[in-house]
């Protein structure tokens, strides 16, 4: 029967404007081993980003014997990209669902240099 624990390899890409490449690329995931398996897709303001994400479905970085089914996208993100971003990966028979809550932590995680930001921030406007 076995004994109940899941296998298997993640493979991470993170679609994201060309201004924030370096921010995202910053970005530590709890990775089991190292961040080499997250490729960065990027696309310029003037771009079509629902094309860099069925690319990045496709892209060879990612072959896999497992052939995944799903994209996850931010619960923040405007509609707009979402219908757009499932448009596109509904030709290679996926389908968009909300990131779930461990995901969404990620991006609450802040650096020393992020909080040092936002105290200023916060002393200015008050």
């Amino acid at each position: 029967m076995g004994s109940g624990k899941l296998e298997g390899e993640a493979k991470v890409t993170i679609v994201t404007l060309l201004f924030e490449a370096v921010r995202a690329s910053l970005l530590r995931l709890p990775t089991p081993a190292t961040q080499a398996d997250v490729v960065l897709a990027k696309w310029a303001e003037d771009g079509n980003p629902y094309e860099v994400v069925a690319d990045a479905i496709t892209s060879p970085l990612h072959s896999t014997a497992y052939r995944p089914t799903q994209v996850l996208a931010d619960e923040g993100a405007y509609f707009f990209v979402v219908d757009g971003t499932a448009t596109a990966v509904s030709k290679l028979d996926y389908q968009v669902h909300n990131t779930p809550p461990e995901i969404n932590a990620i991006w609450e995680r802040k650096t020393k240099e992020e909080i040092q930001i936002l105290r200023c921030a916060n002393e200015v406007w008050l």
